[in-house]
């Protein structure tokens, strides 16, 4: 429970990034490019966190939640009340780093716990990031500001730390004999998490600039972009009881080929709104199925692993 709950953590505080960038703009006095080097900071954080978490073979997992969620709240904590943008921009890189190690080590727990069902639950922790980024733009609608959503992410992200008193306290060890994974296989995995997060992310941001050259209005083009995400959401909550009966290489081929087909029928205007929604539900399963895979075919490979989440970042 622990675990989902970080995972909603997260998500809620990754998607405040979007909303508070006109405040603080205005607060610290930057402009439009000076502020997006915000989101810049976070991923270079994000991918440092990724990357240390591939190269430290000392920690165990509660060890390295714990040190991510100090991160989380320093740095959440510091993005509400930083005194100088310099300062912002530090701690949006310490939230990264704790948002890379969280992100890859939860994942990882998942799929080396829960065996034949590591898809079921994989899918279900995306739903619950998901969930979180849903609530995030809710919670600073609601607080009219940004400093206290990140208040908020950061005192979830604490109460879901103190939930997961059962995790491993020692480092778990390569089976002995392990060999390290073909290279091929691991380019594979590398080029379809790119690539999908590639397409993940440039739908979510282009489906409004998209739907406004067809002729929707501005505000119907955000709610349906909005829809979108909520669809990846629910694409992960139906893939559940899927994943207890579809192999994993099968169900992220039909996902795939079914998103293809949205993404055609997107470029009918009469139909695009319906058809990106359709896209989001066909994605939704596929990130966390993949690691599921990954998991099956590559088993207890940190380095591999590392490469994977990086290469979702950089295609993002």
């Amino acid at each position: 429970m622990g675990v989902l709950v970080l995972g909603a953590a997260v998500g809620l505080l990754l998607s405040l990034y979007g909303p508070a960038l006109p405040e603080l703009q205005a607060a610290y006095g930057v402009g439009g490019g000076g502020a997006a080097l915000v989101l810049s900071a976070h991923f270079a954080g994000a991918m440092t966190g990724i990357g240390w978490w591939g190269l430290e073979r000392r920690l165990a997992a509660r060890t390295w939640l714990r040190v991510a969620t100090a991160l989380l709240v320093a740095g959440a904590t510091g993005i509400a009340f930083a005194p100088t943008w310099p300062l912002v921009l530090a701690a949006a890189f310490g939230l990264g780093v704790g948002f890379g190690v969280v992100v890859v080590e939860i994942n990882v727990l998942f799929a080396e716990g829960f065996g034949e069902r590591a898809a079921a639950m994989l899918n279900l922790l995306g739903a619950t990031f998901g969930a979180g980024a849903v609530v995030g733009p809710l919670v600073f609608a609601t607080a009219g500001g940004y400093r206290l959503p990140f208040c908020v992410g950061a005192l979830l992200a604490v109460v879901a730390l103190s939930l997961t008193r059962d995790l491993p306290r020692t480092v778990r060890r390569p089976a002995p004999g392990q060999v390290r994974p073909p290279l091929g296989m691991v380019g594979g995995f590398v080029a379809l998490l790119l690539l999908y997060v590639g397409v993940e992310s440039g739908v979510g941001g282009w489906e409004a600039t998209s739907l406004r050259a067809g002729g929707v209005g501005a505000a119907a083009a955000a709610s349906w972009t909005a829809g979108y995400w909520a669809a990846i959401t629910t694409g992960r909550l139906l893939a559940i009881p899927l994943a207890l009966r579809v192999a994993a290489p099968t169900l992220v081929g039909g996902c795939l080929l079914a998103a293809a087909a949205g993404l055609g029928l997107a470029h009918l205007p009469a139909v695009a709104p319906f058809a990106y929604t359709l896209t989001g539900l066909a994605l939704g399963p596929v990130f966390p199925t993949v690691l599921a895979w990954l998991a099956e075919a590559a088993p207890g490979a940190r380095g591999s692993t590392a490469m994977v989440f990086a290469a979702a970042q950089i295609g993002g």
